[in-house]
């Protein structure tokens, strides 16, 4: 979605989101600056630090070095400099926070979209049962994956008029025409969405269940298509097979809709695992951690059944 993007659409981005964030509370407390402290993963502070050990960047700093990184991004290929001038900096840093910014300053302008059009609905001589009495569109993105839901009324035409129109403004014209989205394949009413597959079952409930890329094709074919796992063995802390599992465990409470799928999921995610070297003993401390910090007896339950 990045790489075709004009310096200056981009530049306009991190602009916008900077204007926004003044209007914050947090924004007031940074009229002064924005102390970092001189050290990668140091603190960050809002407003000025007398000490050595921070520097002190106000938001137009922040701007100036942004748009800097962005215009001035070099690399060699078979002995050539070369300079990128369109699409974020490959490689730079502040790359996925710019695609953030970028994102944010047009659904900002699509959920303004939104509300012009709610607000002319409920002003319209029309039936109340006819007045949505819910959002009009739900999604979530991650840097640049999105999904989007729009909800109508099977037997009120003017909703379902409303719900095609905004998805298709979504998808045609609501990011830079340079962005281009790729529809997800939809088999069976399901889709995936990063880690999750969502199932349409009824009229107003999904089945959302965490997703393990190389399950499938290790059960059926005995084959991984994604190594991307960290072997148990691999040089690191004593703790880490455990912690790799723990946060593992972590997303399936999150992306699962019920405790059957999430059962399901961790057994998924305990099958894999076990072809990169983890064994039962980082699963039942990972489990065990979970049913402490939870209070849920689901995971005492899996660590008997394992």
């Amino acid at each position: 979605m990045y790489t075709s993007l004009p310096h200056d659409a981009i530049i306009n981005s991190i602009k916008s989101a900077i204007t926004r964030f003044q209007q914050t509370k947090m924004g007031r407390r940074c009229r002064s600056g924005i102390s970092i402290e001189r050290n990668p993963h140091g603190h960050v502070y809002p407003g000025h630090i007398q000490n050595s050990s921070y520097v002190t960047l106000n938001l137009k700093d922040i701007i100036r070095i942004c748009k800097f990184d962005i215009q001035n991004a070099y690399f060699s290929c078979f002995k050539q400099i070369l300079h990128q001038t369109v699409g974020v900096p490959m490689g730079s840093p502040g790359s996925p926070a710019y695609a953030i910014c970028i994102c944010m300053h047009y659904e900002h302008i699509f959920n303004k979209k939104i509300a012009k059009i709610r607000h002319k609905i409920q002003h319209q001589h029309l039936n109340k049962d006819n007045n949505p009495n819910g959002p009009l569109c739900a999604g979530i993105r991650y840097i640049d994956d999105l999904t989007a839901f729009f909800p109508f009324k099977k037997n009120d035409p003017i909703s379902y008029t409303i719900a095609l129109y905004l998805k298709e403004y979504l998808r045609k014209n609501t990011y830079h025409r340079d962005m281009l989205l790729k529809n997800e394949p939809i088999d069976n009413n399901s889709f995936n969405f990063l880690e999750t597959t969502i199932t349409y079952t009824n009229k107003t409930n999904f089945k959302i269940q965490h997703r393990d890329k190389n399950f499938h094709s290790l059960y059926h074919h005995n084959k991984l298509t994604k190594i991307k796992s960290i072997h148990a063995s691999s040089f690191g802390p004593k703790q880490q097979p455990t912690n790799i599992t723990l946060n593992t465990l972590h997303r399936i409470n999150s992306n699962c809709s019920n405790n059957v799928l999430k059962m399901h999921s961790t057994l998924q995610h305990i099958y894999v695992a076990r072809h990169f070297g983890y064994k039962n003993k980082h699963f039942k401390r990972a489990l065990t951690r979970m049913s402490i910090t939870t209070e849920d007896p689901l995971w005492h339950a899996i660590i008997k059944y394992i």
